[in-house]
């Protein structure tokens, strides 16, 4: 004979569902901010070196190393981790804004556009902007960087599809006895 389950053990189900989906939309974004921060940046390279007509040297090619790896520790990252981490409470608390394309996409592209300042302005050291226009596009490609890893595995991964973080609706007591 099973017990039956109580209303406390389902939802203990269900947080253990949205941790793993967490963790793995987590994996998979941040190796998708990751891989593609670094394809760019190579294809970038890349086509720099070939317009010139020479190859870059070792030395180069680790200053350029370290570069990325600057941009990716003190800016990307803390901003992919920061709107990642604003969202899943936004998921559990508004499952509204998690339940629909139309919905998912602008919105965490909002979050990430609002925390831009805090990471650029405050983690982001290498970064001195001249002017506005050093601002706004920075702002802009930081946002489009990590709302595009953020989104990417909602469209690949099933499992991720917009509905899949939000808190499961709960069943109603009246019609089942």
């Amino acid at each position: 004979m099973r017990p039956d389950m109580t209303a406390d053990a389902g939802e203990g189900a269900g947080l253990g569902s949205f941790l793993l989906r967490a963790l793995v939309w987590a994996g998979v974004s941040v190796s998708f901010l990751a891989g593609g921060f670094y394809a760019v940046g190579a294809a970038l390279v890349a086509i720099g070196s070939h317009r010139a007509g020479t190859s870059p040297g070792e030395i180069q090619i680790a200053a350029l190393h370290a570069l990325f790896f600057a941009v990716l520790r003190e800016a990307l990252l803390p901003h992919w981790l920061l709107t990642l981490a604003t969202w899943l409470v936004l998921a559990r608390l508004l499952p509204r804004l998690e339940g629909a394309w139309r919905f998912l996409g602008p919105s965490l592209a909002a979050v990430a556009a609002l925390w831009f300042p805090a990471v650029g302005f405050g983690l982001f050291r290498a970064w001195k902007p001249a002017n506005a226009l050093d601002v706004a596009n920075t702002w802009l490609l930081m946002t489009a960087a990590i709302a595009a890893s953020l989104l990417l595995p909602r469209v690949v991964l099933r499992p991720l599809a917009p509905g899949a973080l939000a808190r499961p609706m709960r069943r109603s007591t009246l019609t089942r006895a």
